[in-house]
């Protein structure tokens, strides 16, 4: 059994200078996104964040050690809400089918 790490999700609202963004962030590591405005904004947007999240994870191990590690892009991730209701968290899945 290995550890891992939730990823979590949260809308930043606009500003006087940058339109609003949709963070992801985890021990491993943070990044933010511009929010998409297609015709599918929600859920999805928060699940690009976390796809680039975990690109460039997968980019730094691979700098960092040499091999390309696709643990963190070639997982199946599940979606769900935090108590508080302030972000969506996002949990690894291993094995099986959706």
């Amino acid at each position: 059994m290995y550890a891992r790490q939730a990823i979590v999700t949260r809308c930043i609202g606009p500003t006087n200078r940058l339109s609003s963004r949709i963070k992801a962030k985890c021990t491993a590591g943070e990044v933010t996104i511009p929010c998409p405005h297609g015709p599918a904004p929600g859920v999805d947007a928060h699940f690009e964040a976390v796809k680039v999240l975990c690109a460039k994870i997968d980019a730094r191990n691979s700098e960092i050690y040499g091999h390309k590690d696709t643990q963190w892009s070639s997982t199946r991730w599940v979606a769900g809400g935090l108590p508080i209701g302030s972000a969506d968290c996002y949990c690894f899945v291993d094995g099986g089918t959706p």
